[in-house]
């Protein structure tokens, strides 16, 4: 193992020694106890160690009132440091003095740049707490594999919250043999193994005091049948409970650290009876693409994005600029009230037209960003097409079937759609069948597709629904009905 100020990393030169001792102002390089320091049969690593700030660490019983240092940079209390050219170490404190210890010491280098560059990045890269909900991996049980989890970067904000490429993660769901069992009063720890990891796992032990009333309660011969059937199914509960060695778990739960060891505290743990291995397999082919479509995929907030795309819009990829180009294209029209427009006309809006001409972020492979501005009439004109289709999706325009191709009505200013979705309602409404309730959403559509456009789409409608809503022509009596006063 190389041993370089330049890394890093925090990096480790191990040796055991029996008794360490050392005279004041002993040479270097003199014996210890009969042992070389430098030519001791136990040392690990020979490689010739450089100058720099180095730390040491016990893992043994240390001597009374000795604090151990950590493996920090000069924070250390005890450091040693290497003499140039040579593979001897000198204590820097010459009244130090340990004897009868049976110690392993770790010897590791950090820069003490390295250290406060991590911690920045790391509070850099999380998102603020405020937006932790939006991301669905929040509030789910995470899938994810044991290694992944043991590597989980806690939260500087909010503790017992872990992070896995930006997105927040709480609780977690794993799949794993079980190799270890320890019981307490109150728990059971389990040891599972997943094949990538091992973590402990706390499964808190459950009250039972079904036994005693059941019994008191068997007065008759059909109250024993109960009984005894009651007992059966509880007996074999807990030995569907019972987790032995080898068996097949799953366990939810909340991420935990204790005694600075990762484990899970269960909610729900059982075991899994998978004697062809069918539930394995499919968990085997699951993960990867769970993995790949969303914790593989970097956490975006569109508020964030679009408040950075304000900011900096030179700096967009060509997603993130069309969904920019059509929210001003949806100020712009709302502004200016327009009832119908042309792609064309929506081109020659100065200030929608600069936004389409920034240079677009192109990422050819990870670290590697390339800029390009590509002002041809052809790429405007697509990313004009893409961001009028962006609103079509959202409902906010629409074209009609028997019109001009390239023709696009406004939603919110299509008063005949509104007058003829308002009427629909109004007449069905007085058919028993929509007397109480109202009218369906799906109803709705279908009348209107039947006699207005059958080319009309569902968010059209609901945001036609919602403008009338608003204007408290229809009301909403439960979830998709709706009806008139």
């Amino acid at each position: 193992m190389a041993l370089s100020p330049q890394s890093e990393k925090l990096v480790f030169n191990r040796f055991k020694i029996g008794t360490f001792w050392r005279r004041r102002n002993t040479p270097v390089g003199q014996k210890f106890l009969g042992k070389s320091f430098r030519n001791s049969q136990v040392l690990r690593q020979r490689t010739p160690l450089s100058s720099g700030p180095w730390c040491v660490q016990f893992d043994r019983p240390w001597a009374p009132g000795f604090t151990p240092p950590r493996l920090l940079d000069s924070c250390a209390e005890i450091r040693l440091e290497a003499v140039p050219d040579s593979s001897t170490l000198t204590a820097l404190r010459p009244d130090f003095c340990v004897s009868h210890l049976d110690l392993r010491l770790w010897v590791g280098w950090r820069p003490p740049d390295a250290v406060m560059q991590s911690e920045s990045s790391r509070c850099e890269e999380e998102p603020p707490s405020l937006l932790w909900g939006l991301d669905p991996v929040f509030l789910a049980f995470a899938k994810l594999y044991i290694r992944d989890i043991l590597d989980l970067k806690e939260s500087r904000q909010v503790p017992g919250v872990f992070f896995y490429n930006g997105h927040p993660i709480k609780q977690v769901d794993i799949l794993g043999t079980v190799i270890g069992v320890r019981e307490r009063d109150a728990f059971y720890s389990y040891g599972v193994d997943d094949s990538t990891g091992v973590i402990n796992c706390i499964c808190w032990k459950k009250l039972n005091n079904t036994d005693s009333s059941s019994a008191t309660a068997a007065t008759n011969a059909r109250e024993l049948s109960l009984t005894s059937q009651l007992k059966k199914l509880q007996e074999t509960i807990a030995q569907r409970l019972k987790i032995e060695i080898g068996d097949l778990v799953q366990i939810r739960g909340h991420i935990r650290t204790y005694r600075e060891e990762r484990e899970i505290h269960a909610t729900v743990y059982h075991k899994v009876d998978d004697p062809v291995c069918n539930i394995q397999i499919a968990r085997m082919l699951e993960l990867p693409t769970i993995y790949r479509k969303v914790y593989d995929q970097p956490f975006h907030h569109p508020a964030l994005e679009k408040e950075e795309a304000l900011s900096n819009p030179g700096a967009l990829d060509l997603n993130s600029l069309t969904c920019l180009l059509s929210e001003k294209a949806k100020e712009f029209l709302v502004e200016n009230r327009v009832q119908s427009f042309y792609q064309q006309e929506l081109e020659t809006v100065e200030s929608l037209l600069s936004l389409a001409k920034q240079p677009v972020v192109h990422s050819t492979c990870p670290g590697q960003v390339d800029f390009k501005n590509d002002t041809t009439s052809k790429a405007i004109h697509s990313i004009f097409k893409n961001a009028i289709k962006l609103l079509q999706e959202k409902g906010f325009v629409f074209q009609k079937d028997r019109g001009f191709d390239n023709l696009f009505y406004v939603t919110r200013e299509d008063k005949e759609l509104h007058r003829k979705i308002l009427q629909i309602i109004q007449e069905d409404c007085q058919k028993p069948n929509h007397v109480e309730k109202g009218c369906h959403f799906l109803h709705i559509l279908a009348c209107a597709r039947l006699s207005l456009s059958p080319g009309l789409s569902e968010p059209v409608l609901r945001h036609v629904l919602e403008l009338l809503e608003d204007q408290s022509d229809i009301v909403s009596t439960s979830e998709n009905y709706y009806t008139t006063f």
